[in-house]
């Protein structure tokens, strides 16, 4: 029996039918044919048994029985609670929340205006399916650790015991063979575009070259049938004489994350957001720190994410190859780091305040973001050198899926 999801309308028998019905088309029509809509109202009722996972839709007070009775019948799925700010839904929560949380760890809540109830509801279903989604993954290192990667190191088991995700390493060989392979690069479409679309402080083979990569690590991609990956992109300087920038940035824009320098935990963070937002994420190192803002840049950036005219130069430490250097719109933008054994997860907001490639001692993407606290945590309680975020407030759906993915949240 193929499992499905589920939205339990949980309801006392005594509150107006009216109303429970109400609440029943709201949510009908948040979750279309996504999710099954059943009402629980007695202690009796049996669960279905293909229950894949939950959104448990606290309607009315007088529920706490009833809530801890579901819990307990759903064992270890996972579970959205969504409660809102009438009929007594919010009580009824807190009361049986400490219970909960002792019945079943796979759990997180969302506290909702009945008023906007549909759009609770939908971040509600984004999470369980994006839960869905990255247990499903199967995902990529190719070439090893980076050698400076002294802390932020984690081992492909530790992918798939903590968060359910295949992660499989591949030898870096596999990509010099595929580049090789490569022919008439030069008469791509997609390749024309972006050099018409750019401008460049590179000569245009070299933007030919590091697109002929792009292409050898799109055939390793296919053939892996990889939804991501990371590269320890610095040995293809020495080997092939270009670099990645521009195919990572490639891949990111087209959604399939990529990630720098074979760093595992900064990749799962951008792997992470992408799922969640369906927003190309970008990687970077924090750079420079003042009272309340920090620079973060890296020498590639999703071109699908450009405010402006992109820039393609050379790659800031090598000096070699194509780096990208794109304006980042200013505003929100939401941040996620993992620790090293994925057992918690640094997030919070920022503003980018300046997105312009301005400096050229720092590498070619670069974004200045105010925060509301004391950036100097970032060396304090360090969690490796790079960040990730994707544009748009984000914290509560993300806060959310890593409490379903059993990763302890740290909200700065």
């Amino acid at each position: 029996m193929a499992e499905r999801s589920y939205a339990f309308i949980v309801h006392s028998s005594l509150h107006d039918p009216v109303f429970i019905r109400t609440v029943e088309e709201k949510v009908e029509r948040a979750v279309g044919q996504d999710l099954v809509v059943k009402r629980y109202y007695s202690a009796d009722q049996p669960v279905p048994s293909d229950v894949s996972s939950a959104v448990i839709v606290i309607a009315t007070g007088g529920t706490e029985s009833l809530l801890l009775k579901l819990a307990s019948q759903l064992r270890n799925k996972p579970k959205v609670f969504l409660t809102y700010d009438i009929a007594n839904s919010l009580p009824a929560f807190i009361e049986a929340y400490p219970l909960l949380k002792q019945e079943s760890a796979r759990m997180t809540y969302i506290t909702a205006s009945f008023d906007n109830l549909e759009q609770y509801l939908l971040k509600a279903r984004r999470i369980l399916s994006t839960l869905s989604k990255i247990r499903g993954s199967r995902l990529g290192l190719i070439g090893g650790i980076s050698e400076w990667l002294v802390y932020s190191k984690t081992s492909l088991s530790i992918v798939k015991e903590k968060l359910g995700i295949s992660m499989v390493e591949l030898p870096i060989e596999r990509v010099y063979e595929l580049y090789s392979q490569v022919q008439n690069a030069e008469k791509s479409e997609e390749l024309n575009q972006i050099i018409s679309s750019s401008k460049l402080e590179v000569p245009k083979e070299e933007v030919e070259k590091a697109y002929r990569l792009y292409i050898a690590l799109s055939k390793l991609v296919e053939s892996e049938k990889l939804d991501g990956f990371t590269i320890k992109c610095f040995d293809i300087i020495k080997q092939l004489r270009t670099t990645a920038c521009l195919a990572v940035s490639l891949f990111n824009s087209k959604l399939v994350t990529a990630g720098c320098e074979g760093d595992i935990p900064s990749f799962i963070s951008m792997h992470v957001l992408t799922a969640l937002t369906g927003k190309p994420a970008f990687m970077g190192n924090p750079s420079k720190i003042t009272n309340n803002r920090f620079l973060i840049a890296h020498c590639t950036a999703p071109l699908a994410i450009s405010a402006g005219k992109p820039i393609l130069k050379t790659h800031f430490e090598s000096n070699m190859g194509v780096g990208v250097a794109i304006t980042f719109d200013r505003g929100e933008v939401t941040f996620l780091r993992f620790s090293p054994d994925l057992s918690s997860a640094r997030l919070f907001k920022g503003k980018i305040v300046m997105g312009d490639p301005v400096s050229d001692k720092h590498c070619r993407s670069q974004a200045w973001v105010e925060v509301n606290f004391d950036p100097r945590v970032l060396i304090e309680r360090s969690m490796g050198n790079h960040y990730v975020f994707v544009e748009g407030d984000h914290l509560e759906e993300l806060t959310g899926l890593l409490n379903l993915l059993g990763v302890n949240v740290e909200l700065l």
